[in-house]
């Protein structure tokens, strides 16, 4: 006898737990933005294989810092592909940076900031193929992709195709109709009215509204 599966129904969906949400907001672990010392976020470019460590996080820290805190001036972004990585230099531009913060205790990690202390990317042989402020600009902040993300572009996400911006900071959304989404243009580019009835059947309770922001938060914590 051979089982098989209904496609009368949606699979049963879970529900986050708010009070979880809350705790987690509330005992710091989740990052809101404030960044009081020097980072360098150093990782290899791996959009093209099926691998974990994507390059969206490093953007969604920079946005939710810009958001938090109104700069983003203590976090380098430097990517490099394999097998090159310049993780020497990073650590003696660390020490450099610390250093100067060390010397004069004014200082805070801005202050501090040493004047190479710039965004990079490098290929794979070590070549520095570009640095600077705005080598890492792209859809993630809505302006025309810098060199570095030409050569190394970030993929999608579901949740961005649903609606949710690069800041990736909503643990649970608050809900609208699948036809609220659609005449708000959150599928837009994408047609997706052939897809309502399906649509309405999976999502029974709604989509996804992130504009509203992250129900999960609870009011005693910092919002952007």
């Amino acid at each position: 006898m051979t089982a098989t599966a209904s496609t009368d129904l949606p699979a049963p969906r879970s529900d986050g737990d708010v009070e979880a949400m809350a705790a987690a907001y509330r005992s710091g672990n989740v990052f809101l933005g404030e960044l009081s010392m020097p980072v360098i976020d150093l990782r290899h470019y791996l959009e093209p294989e099926l691998d974990m460590h994507h390059s969206l996080q490093s953007f969604s820290s920079r946005l939710r810092m810009l958001r938090g805190q109104g700069h983003a001036n203590a976090q380098l972004i430097w990517f490099a592909r394999a097998p090159y990585t310049p993780l020497g230099d990073a650590i003696r531009l660390l020490e450099r940076w610390l250093e100067n913060m060390r010397a004069n205790a004014d200082l805070n990690a801005v202050d501090a900031k040493p004047a190479d202390a710039t965004d990079r990317c490098y290929s794979d042989t070590g070549e520095l193929i570009a640095s600077g402020s705005t080598v890492w600009d792209g859809t993630w902040n809505g302006k025309d992709h810098g060199e570095c993300m030409k050569i190394y572009p970030i993929y999608s996400n579901p949740r961005l195709v649903a609606g949710e911006d690069y800041a990736g900071d909503i643990f649970k959304c608050h809900l609208q109709s699948v036809d609220a989404a659609i005449a708000g243009g959150v599928y837009t580019p994408i047609d997706i009215t052939a897809h309502r009835n399906e649509l309405q059947r999976v999502f029974t309770s709604g989509v996804c509204d992130y504009s509203l922001g992250d129900a999960g938060r609870p009011d005693d914590v910092m919002r952007n």
